[in-house]
């Protein structure tokens, strides 16, 4: 069954049902409810449904973002590499790739009285490359 792009989940797990021309969602708080609804549905003859789950926040959700972060070390030509790591969540908190830690962003109004969200140790904006890769903040495209 091809779900339809127009339905919007308020709850982590849904049920999406057809049946005839009609589609109808139940939306569940766990993944054990939907499937023990979707089992209950395959009883029914010419009942179609699909268990969907309610998509995270961005392209590539904070949970899995990576920065790359400098380590130093005097027994390598040039001195230091950077290793990759696992950029965690923090409340009101993002991942700075200048300064290498979580630091508040605050906003700043520049020459052109355009306000940004800046780092408030090394200045970087948030609409830096790495800054929006490193904690998500990329867009997810909408469809018209």
């Amino acid at each position: 069954m091809q779900t339809p792009k127009s339905i919007k989940l308020t709850r982590p797990w849904g049920v999406v049902v057809k049946t005839g021309g009609k589609v109808v969602l139940k939306e569940f708080d766990t993944e054990s409810e939907a499937q023990s609804f979707g089992q209950q549905l395959s009883a029914f003859d010419n009942v179609e449904f699909e268990i969907i789950e309610k998509p995270t926040r961005g392209i590539a959700g904070r949970e899995n973002s990576l920065a790359f972060v400098r380590v130093d070390n005097r027994n390598m030509p040039g001195g230091f590499f950077y290793r990759c790591v696992q950029v965690k969540q923090e409340p009101g908190r993002l991942f700075c790739t200048e300064c290498h830690d979580y630091r508040k962003f605050v906003d700043v109004t520049d020459r052109y009285e355009l306000t940004l969200r800046c780092c408030s140790e090394c200045g970087i904006s948030v609409n830096d490359f790495y800054i929006k890769t490193a904690n998500g903040l990329w867009e997810r495209p909408t469809s018209s």
